[in-house]
């Protein structure tokens, strides 16, 4: 008899805590989900003319980006002094011996065959170029003799 009721009171109880765990009126159930629906373009060329109207209709192709940028580059200018702590993997912090602090991008084109790699603190000598824009681009690291 004492375990029917310890169960009877064990299953009123859970039936209790249930109620007070679930919150809200019978409302809240029935709240409207609202789905916005955007076009996906049918194909690459109709993405294109898209970003075609969005640009105004110039268009820029690969070609003219790096033509413009080739023109843009003036004069290489070489710089000796120590590799900085904002070096990165295509960049490079360099104080140089005037005291200046200069980052140069690395790229891909960039010589690093007179160098074994880029360590904080030693001496190296760069070779540079500056875009229209200021950016500077690294055309050979060597280690400073």
């Amino acid at each position: 008899m004492k375990n029917k009721f310890a169960m009877i009171v064990m299953a009123a109880m859970i039936g209790v805590s249930m109620t007070a765990c679930s919150s809200g009126s019978s409302s809240d159930a029935s709240t409207a989900i609202t789905v916005i629906e955007e076009p996906i373009p049918d194909s690459t060329a109709e993405a294109a003319s898209e970003a075609t109207t969005m640009a105004g209709g110039n268009v820029m192709s690969d070609s003219a980006a790096s033509a413009s940028s080739v023109s843009d580059t003036t004069q290489a200018t070489t710089v000796t002094g120590k590799a900085g702590d904002g070096c990165a993997m295509h960049t490079m912090e360099i104080i140089t011996d005037a005291g200046d602090d200069l980052y140069i991008a690395i790229d891909d084109n960039t010589d690093t065959s007179g160098t074994t790699g880029i360590v904080v603190g030693n001496s190296y000598s760069v070779t540079y170029t500056t875009d229209a824009a200021g950016n500077m681009t690294a055309v050979s690291i060597a280690d400073a003799q």
